[in-house]
């Protein structure tokens, strides 16, 4: 168990350091931060509710490949024992690595994270059309798998793996990711505690809810009405299996405005007139007024 420190406050990211994720939260908890690395998401969010650390900054979204499924399926297994506290877009670039020495034409095999692999699908289908990928615990832990690999291997990786791995691997091509403008949407998340960042006006709301009886109809219609008719946006309605039910759905809004407002407490209030089950997943500022340019 780690010990909190008084003075910093202790955040938990996948890793090891160089990955995406690590620069996020290195810009979002500042220089007071400290911060730990874990393998994967899930241990970031057992290490948030079991006290390990204080905060936790995870992906949520990709500007082009969409959800980042573990994210949305630790929120959904945790229910309201977690809360977003903050919200932030990275942009996202690419790079091929592999062993000095080797080429494009020599790649059998490309390691990478499963976002990254699917955000460089067009350069891979075209370039590198019979060549096998397989999935690494993050972008950088690519890089010592591809390594490792017993055939001539590639990663897709950040670029900070260049200063990191120096003199072990060169770059193929910087910049693969089929989206020019690829960028990616972090999450800040704490343990519930009842203290939220406070109603600035360009806010977002997160949340997910239920039905038990998913076949009458018009039931989702009904969900979604309950913002519509008080004129607010939903900037991204999905859904995901329900863990706990065969066939069952969770679905998941990304609301425009704060659970404190006035009108989003009557929106969230006929929600659960409606759905069975609602989870609020907590209220911060919009990631698009700080993005970096």
């Amino acid at each position: 168990m780690v010990t909190v420190s008084n003075s910093k406050i202790i955040h938990a990211t996948l890793g090891p350091d160089g990955t995406y994720s690590s620069q996020a939260a290195k810009q979002m908890m500042g220089v007071e931060g400290e911060l730990l690395f874990y393998p994967t998401i899930g241990e970031v969010f057992k290490a948030v509710l079991s006290g390990e650390v204080q905060k936790g900054i995870v992906p949520i979204l990709n500007s082009g490949e969409g959800p980042v499924n573990p994210t949305m399926m630790a929120l959904i297994a945790c229910g309201a024992l977690v809360q977003i506290e903050e919200e932030f877009v990275l942009p996202i670039n690419h790079v091929l690595v592999t062993r000095p020495g080797y080429t494009l034409e020599d790649v059998q095999v490309v390691y990478s994270h499963p976002q990254a692999l699917g955000q460089c699908r067009r350069y891979l289908n075209g370039n590198l059309p019979n060549t096998r990928t397989v999935e690494s615990n993050s972008t950088v832990a690519a890089v010592p798998d591809m390594l490792g690999s017993s055939v001539p291997a590639a990663a897709i990786a950040p670029q900070s793996v260049l200063k990191l791995y120096e003199g072990e691997i060169v770059p193929i091509k910087i910049g693969i990711q089929d989206n020019s403008h690829n960028e990616t949407r972090f999450v800040m998340i704490g343990k519930v505690s009842g203290v939220l960042p406070g109603v600035t006006g360009q806010d977002i709301t997160y949340l997910s809810f239920g039905f038990d009886d998913e076949d009458q109809p018009c039931l989702l219609q009904r969900a979604l009405s309950c913002f519509s008719s008080l004129n607010i946006n939903l900037r991204r309605v999905e859904s995901r299996p329900d863990p706990m039910g065969c066939w069952k759905d969770i679905f998941i809004l990304e609301a425009e405005g704060h659970r404190e407002d006035p009108v989003m407490q009557a929106a969230l209030a006929s929600l659960r007139y409606v759905a069975s089950t609602v989870t609020i997943w907590g209220s911060c500022l919009r990631a698009t007024h700080k993005r970096i340019k």
